[in-house]
């Protein structure tokens, strides 16, 4: 084998080990993720790949309404002088 190829293939190789590391560490950044061991490692990339877009999707669509309901108190507070313990209070919930 030439050089060459087998310079390929440890490329390969190395790009693989990275890969599987980037996925592990998605892996554990998912709420859903939580299991341990031989079962987390079993769980296909293309699995955690889709399941890291549900997750933000679903974290965009909180913003969203937090963004939402932001502006409808500080509309509400512009409107009739809400106190700003109490903006607070109510943004904490």
């Amino acid at each position: 084998m030439s050089s060459t190829h087998k310079r390929a293939r440890k490329d390969q190789a190395n790009s693989d080990h990275e890969l599987n590391d980037l996925i592990k560490k998605l892996q554990a950044l998912l709420p859903a993720s939580s299991s341990k061991g031989e079962q987390r490692e079993k769980v296909a990339a293309l699995k955690i790949i889709k399941e890291t877009c549900n997750y933000i999707k679903s974290l965009q669509k909180e913003v969203k309404n937090a963004g939402l309901r932001i502006s409808q108190l500080l509309d509400y507070v512009e409107n009739n002088g809400l106190d700003v313990d109490i903006l607070t209070n109510l943004l904490q919930q």
